[in-house]
């Protein structure tokens, strides 16, 4: 395997280059020589893969090939295979990850106030919730996905398989470990949506500006010059494809109630659906108003939670097909690819 830090040399030798990038320069490296390293799915017998093992639990089998970079390729004649050799290699590369971040994560998927997960991982910290949490994580996810129909029930299957995987990995290596479980799953999917949706994107800044706009320039002119400030869709932005494609599409239906701000609020106002307060100005009737914004929070993790079971905090979303964001190359049948 090549050193570690080969591909960080690359992109070392290839930053310098500016717009000076020629055909020859494109050519990706297999040996790390060149300027950059392809994320092309390889065929089995591809000669730049140089390792080959065939793992193997019941009916579950995945053929695992690394190039010299130590990037794996799973191969398998069906997608519970590739599910499950993709368990196997997460657990064989990011095992340590997984011990640090199995419990850790658990902080995230209750909300407990003010803690970060990803601190709690980075700092290598050691949360310990108890069973009684745990089954709880466990059993809202479950419903959560019991309940979004056939493909939920398909994401639980892959959820297992690809347990199947990684306790594979972990049985024949480090035996004494406790079992990797849906509830570990959840917490990894967990840290990814706290880390990921902190901060948001100054939604109270753009609501204000908003409300300026429309007080300046009026309602439909304010909205045309808060949309082109705002950037959404530019038209006259710089791309690299003449092929169009969805993006940030408006939703079909009339979103979910949310807060009014206005330049200048102090008071708390109840959240409501959009236009409501223009109908209420105008004496016409508007929809019902609701306050959604009521939660709970307590400095035991168990009380903490169960107040969020009881209906009063945010349902957590269903986890991502693969949890582990690891660098996965993966191909099973019918040529459904899968990168990971």
């Amino acid at each position: 395997m090549l050193p570690a830090a080969t591909q960080a040399l690359m992109y070392d030798r290839l930053t310098p280059l500016g717009r000076n990038v020629t055909d020859a320069v494109l050519q990706p490296s297999a040996d790390g020589s060149g300027y950059f390293k392809s994320a092309r799915l390889l065929a089995p017998d591809d000669p730049s893969l140089i390792t080959d093992e065939t793992v193997s639990s019941g009916a579950l089998s995945a053929r695992i090939r690394r190039d010299a970079y130590g990037v794996p390729h799973v191969y398998s004649g069906t997608d519970a295979g590739v599910v499950f050799g993709a368990g196997y290699v997460v657990a064989e590369d990011r095992n340590l990850l997984i011990d640090q971040a199995r419990d850790n994560g658990i902080a995230a998927a209750i909300e407990i106030p003010r803690v970060s997960a990803i601190d709690l991982v980075r700092g290598l910290y050691s949360h310990k919730p108890t069973a009684k949490v745990r089954a709880e994580v466990t059993r809202r996810q479950d419903a959560a996905l019991e309940a979004a129909g056939p493909e939920g029930r398909q994401v639980l299957r892959d959820i297992d398989t690809y347990l199947v995987g990684i306790n594979l990995w972990y049985g024949a290596n480090r035996p004494d470990a406790r079992a990797v479980d849906r509830a570990d799953i959840y917490a990894f999917n967990a840290i990814k949506a706290q880390y990921l949706g902190e901060g948001g994107g100054k939604e109270v800044d753009n609501a204000l500006l908003l409300d300026a706009a429309r007080d300046k320039f009026g309602a439909a002119r304010g909205n045309r010059v808060y949309t082109d400030l705002r950037g959404r869709n530019d038209p006259e932005t710089p791309t690299t494809s003449a092929v169009r494609a969805p993006w940030e599409a408006k939703p079909a239906r009339r979103p979910l109630p949310h807060a009014l701000l206005r330049q200048g609020q102090r008071e708390r106002l109840r959240a409501q659906p959009l236009g409501c307060a223009r109908a209420r100005r105008s004496g016409r009737g508007g929809a019902a108003r609701h306050d959604r914004s009521a939660s709970v929070a307590t400095g035991d993790e168990e009380d903490r939670f169960h107040a969020a079971a009881a209906g009063r905090d945010p349902v957590h979303q269903p986890p991502e097909r693969d949890p582990s964001g690891h660098a996965v190359h993966a191909l099973g049948t019918g040529e459904r690819r899968r990168r990971h």
